[in-house]
């Protein structure tokens, strides 16, 4: 996937964090959430030197694998009847040699089985090394939204059907 111009680095990168967000849209026909599998062109799930984060994972624990970052996300996904993303910042990338740095901020709309929902903000800051663009680093933020905001907010940003 590495091109020879770095312009074209830039787009490819900040399409693969796109893409990313969209992957974790999840309808309520929807198999069980299996993270190596809708992440598999993500992560290096061959062992890699990973560091990821995300607020929202139990006990604010940081992953040094693929394979662990998983096993902390996979109950939170597979917990949802639904999940919707939209993108309200970004991707802001800087592209440097092999290795590229992304900024973005979603917007998710959650929904439990039972049918209450609730809305996020995440900021996402990846790193991801050259060659086929794996995410090395990854560091999530989210802060809680209201109903009015997060239901105006997913009327208003870029879905993954845009």
């Amino acid at each position: 996937m590495t091109n020879p111009d770095p312009a074209d680095d830039h787009e490819v990168v900040a399409q693969r964090h796109r893409d990313w967000t969209f992957n974790q849209d999840k309808s309520p026909q929807d198999p069980s959430f299996v993270f190596a599998d809708a992440f598999a062109d993500f992560y290096d799930f061959t062992g890699g030197e990973a560091i990821l984060y995300d607020d929202l994972a139990p006990g604010q624990r940081t992953a040094l694998s693929a394979h662990d970052y998983g096993a902390m996300i996979e109950p939170l996904f597979n917990a949802l009847a639904q999940a919707e993303h939209a993108i309200e910042f970004g991707p802001s990338v800087l592209v440097s040699g092999r290795v590229a740095a992304t900024h973005l901020v979603f917007i998710a709309r959650l929904t439990a089985p039972e049918g209450a929902v609730s809305g996020i903000r995440t900021r996402l800051v990846m790193s991801h090394v050259g060659g086929d663009w794996r995410i090395v680093r990854e560091h999530n933020s989210s802060t809680c939204l209201e109903a009015a905001e997060l239901d105006a907010l997913m009327l208003s940003l870029p879905t993954a059907g845009d």
